[in-house]
């Protein structure tokens, strides 16, 4: 498979938005909008009729456009963030937060993760923000808030906080487990 390129013909911005055409080097044209961050990429076709590409077809597509306008080709969020870190035990909050706030556990979290506060906090189910979403759940549920007190910081509901809290605890297991093996292989 040939990697995608694209030619960006009249390039107009409009209260900070990236608006023109795009010509990709397969002969597909298509109009465009970009907001000035590149974290939302809208195609349209060219005549204005109908939905222009969307799906698993878009990723190369907008990575072509915002390579092409300058931005960072990971910017619309066809690459995700893959920090991967041991899940937190509640040994970990006790230590460095004895007051016990949500706000705190979540900037922890985040900060383990490389992700805002508000990244987390979004509707988002990526990969890179779900599982420290529940990560944060499980560990507030540890230190005594309840579940529609957590759903209400996340603006979740309180059901999604206790599969959180049940999701994190298996991976902590999973995570325990393999340390283990590894642990044992070395002996």
């Amino acid at each position: 498979m040939s990697r995608i390129t694209a030619e960006v013909v009249n390039l107009k911005r409009t209260d900070g938005w990236y608006a023109g055409t795009v010509r990709f080097s397969h002969g597909v044209e298509l109009e465009f909008f970009v907001s000035p961050s590149g974290r939302e990429v809208r195609f349209y076709k060219a005549d204005g009729v109908g939905g222009g590409i969307g799906g698993d077809r878009a990723y190369p597509h907008r990575r072509a456009l915002l390579v092409a306008l300058g931005l960072p080709a990971n910017a619309a969020g066809d690459e995700p963030k893959r920090r991967r870190a041991a899940p937190l035990h509640l040994s970990a909050i006790e230590a460095r937060m004895p007051d016990r706030r949500m706000e705190d556990i979540a900037d922890l979290v985040a900060e383990r993760y490389e992700i805002s506060v508000k990244e987390m906090r979004s509707p988002g189910r990526q990969p890179y923000l779900v599982v420290p979403r529940q990560e944060a759940m499980s560990l507030m549920r540890q230190v005594g808030w309840s579940t529609l007190q957590i759903g209400k910081f996340f603006n979740r509901d309180h059901s999604t906080v206790s599969w959180a809290d049940a999701a994190h605890r298996r991976r902590l297991d999973a995570y325990r487990a393999q340390a283990s093996v590894t642990l044992e292989a070395a002996e």
